[in-house]
């Protein structure tokens, strides 16, 4: 007995009973970078679905490594909570040659990308001091060569700063222009659907119909997005140079009004249904440069208008002066959806009346601001300025400007060249414009040679902003004259 009290005391050593055991080595990859992806009812039958990204990137911001894990959970769950516990991966996909569904694996290896559809895994979602541990293990399949893959082993440990909702966009307002088929190669009748969010955000789409006229609206039916072009699918984003995306695109709307790429649409689909009144319901549900499936809803009025004949494109020609020998010249060209606006100064000595002297304008070296100089070197030309904000992007500080004709946004400043003005009387002008813009993004030879729609005398308003430059126009919610050739730069990662 004495024994056996003996070897019982020493089995309760308390040093023993608190030792924590330790981790075990983990063989898997591990990644740098997470983001999850509330889907909600994404599968339309009651529960929720996520969508968690592990990733890492190289130093052009793509991914080296990504892991895609689409799963489902019996619960309804809203905001930014993430499930704890083990759950079953949904099968990866490549859906109509054009985008990865479901949960899949890729890596680079060398100069190519294996990617791994998941056939059978799970991933497990621990809470831990760091913030989350996500740990997935699947089996799966080569894409390219249909054989069997090595088996994926990765996880994720640290801070989630938020989980993005997927119904991230909510329009309440939509427009749509019918362009027919007179600006496609294919003969095919498109519209330009705008989707608005009151965030700040639009989704601009073309959409490919059969219509026979712009009285028939756009059909019901499923568009798929893709880069067929064929009657009901929608044009897909595509790359055009670097990191610049055209095609269906969705937009934010900067505070200067100019337009910055907030997600391209690889693919997806978008369910419409016309109810003959005017009214429709579209159930858009597209796939980003990540893969990450997006869900937008809008039900109401659609505004529409009619360029299904080929349009009449305005230009003009307007001068305003504001006292001393300070002009502004501004001329727009709807066809080249461009707006020059050049602050000038004429010869000294001249009134109103005298209008804008005939002579050569040239570019003048940066210098106190045109709306803060009282007289300016006669025949020069105030250059536009451009600045950093505090991303680092360039931004318009003032200046002369070259402008898109609704003058919603701002394209370049106006930087070296020339202006020619011949100032023939009763109102009557020629102006030769040879321009470039400092970011290198404009270069503008073109001539107006006739009436000026407009003269206005500034220089003694009231309103002390009225004499000062022009500036932008107001946010005008008529979807954009944009182009199936419109090119805006995308920043975030996506797959190359």
């Amino acid at each position: 007995m004495m024994l056996v009290a003996a070897m019982f005391a020493a089995s309760c050593n308390p040093e023993e009973e608190t030792k924590v055991p330790e981790e075990p080595e983990y063989y898997g990859i591990t990644l740098d970078h997470a983001t999850v992806t509330n889907l909600g009812d994404f599968g339309k039958n009651g529960a929720t679905q996520f969508f968690i990204q592990m990733y890492t990137l190289d130093e052009y911001n793509g991914y080296t490594r990504l892991m895609t894990a689409h799963f489902e959970v019996a619960d309804k769950i809203e905001g930014d909570v993430i499930p704890e516990g083990t759950f079953t991966l949904m099968e990866g996909d490549y859906v109509d040659d054009s985008y990865f569904a479901g949960s899949w694996y890729m890596y680079l290896k060398g100069n190519t990308a294996p990617y791994t559809m998941v056939s059978d895994g799970e991933i497990k979602i621990e809470k831990t001091e760091e913030g989350y541990r996500f740990t997935v293990e699947a089996d799966g399949w080569d894409y390219y060569t249909g054989d069997e893959a090595e088996k994926v082993e990765c996880r994720y440990i640290g801070a989630i700063d938020k989980v993005e909702n997927n119904r991230r966009y909510n329009p309440d307002w939509a427009g749509a222009v019918y362009y027919g088929d007179w600006s496609t190669q294919n003969g095919v009748p498109y519209w330009l659907l705008q989707l608005d969010d009151p965030a700040g955000y639009f989704m601009n789409m073309y959409v490919n119909t059969n219509n026979t006229s712009y009285e028939e609206g756009i059909p019901s039916g499923r568009y798929d997005i893709g880069d067929s072009m064929e009657p009901f699918s929608i044009d897909m984003s595509y790359p055009t140079s670097g990191d610049y995306w055209g095609g269906s695109v969705v937009y934010e709307v900067q505070a200067d009004e100019t337009l910055k790429t907030e997600n391209i649409m690889i693919g997806g689909y978008m369910e419409v249904t016309n109810n003959g009144d005017g009214t429709y319901k579209f159930e858009l549900v597209f796939y980003n440069g990540s893969y990450i499936p997006y869900v937008v809803t809008y039900e109401g009025e659609l505004i529409t208008w009619d360029e299904g004949e080929a349009p009449i494109y305005s230009k003009f020609a307007k001068l305003y002066y504001h006292g001393s020998n300070k002009w502004t010249v501004k001329i727009g060209d709807e066809e080249d959806d461009i707006t020059t606006i050049l602050y000038c100064y004429t010869e000294k000595g001249l009134e109103f009346a005298d209008g804008l002297a005939s002579g050569t304008y040239n570019l003048a070296e940066a210098g106190t601001p045109f709306e803060e100089t009282e007289e300016g070197e006669p025949f020069t030309v105030a250059p536009g300025i451009a600045g950093k904000n505090e991303a680092g992007k360039d931004v318009y500080k003032g200046g002369s400007v070259f402008k898109n004709y609704s003058e919603t946004g701002i394209m370049d400043v106006v930087s070296w060249g020339a202006m020619v003005v011949t100032n023939y009387g009763n109102n009557k002008y020629k102006f030769d414009l040879k321009l470039a813009g400092g970011l290198a993004y404009v270069y503008l030879e073109y001539v107006h040679d006739g009436d000026v729609d407009s003269i206005e005398d500034l220089s003694n308003a009231e309103n002390t902003e009225a004499s000062a430059p022009a500036k932008a126009a107001g946010f005008d919610r008529t979807p954009r004259r944009m182009t199936k050739e419109s090119t805006f730069k995308y920043d975030k990662p996506y797959l190359r």
